[in-house]
């Protein structure tokens, strides 16, 4: 009774995972055919979201950490921008912090590799409800921080 209640609970596992697990976290969920195959083995093979094979924090220009200030122009007040940032930071492990302006724009500090920079900023765009006209972005010295968050209101 206990091996098929496991084998159960590891079919609903597996089917959920096949239907909306994005493990790699560049969209594309985990393919049925490779049920039989290690998850990390299958990870590790896939190209990650800028092309590269294998684990992008094994290559050293992942491991250059940068720190950047944006101001986002459009619409990105009251459409889950701020929330949406965190989400897609951390899926990216990024550290910094998002936070609303009194005059619409929102403004973050993001860091990380330039390269996770650039994803967190594409998939931003990709967001429903969120139409960014302008970026304004400058460049700043990294600090020492664990997380990304919401600030303000």
């Amino acid at each position: 009774m206990l091996l098929q209640l496991r084998t159960k609970q590891a079919i609903q596992l597996t089917t959920f995972c096949i239907s909306i697990c994005d493990f790699a976290g560049d969209g594309f969920p985990f393919p049925a055919y490779f049920i039989g195959k290690s998850m990390l083995e299958w990870l590790f093979s896939r190209k990650d979201h800028h092309g590269r094979k294998g684990d992008r924090h094994m290559d050293d220009s992942y491991q250059i950490k940068t720190r950047k200030h944006f101001v986002f122009y459009g619409e990105v007040q009251g459409v889950g921008f701020r929330y949406s940032a965190r989400m897609i930071a951390n899926s990216l492990s990024l550290t910094g912090w998002v936070e609303n302006e009194y005059d619409g724009s929102v403004t973050a500090e993001v860091q990380g590799s330039p390269y996770d920079i650039d994803a967190f900023l594409e998939r931003l765009r990709e967001q429903p409800f969120i139409e960014i006209s302008d970026i304004e972005a400058r460049d700043m010295e990294p600090v020492p921080e664990s997380s990304f968050h919401v600030r303000g209101y």
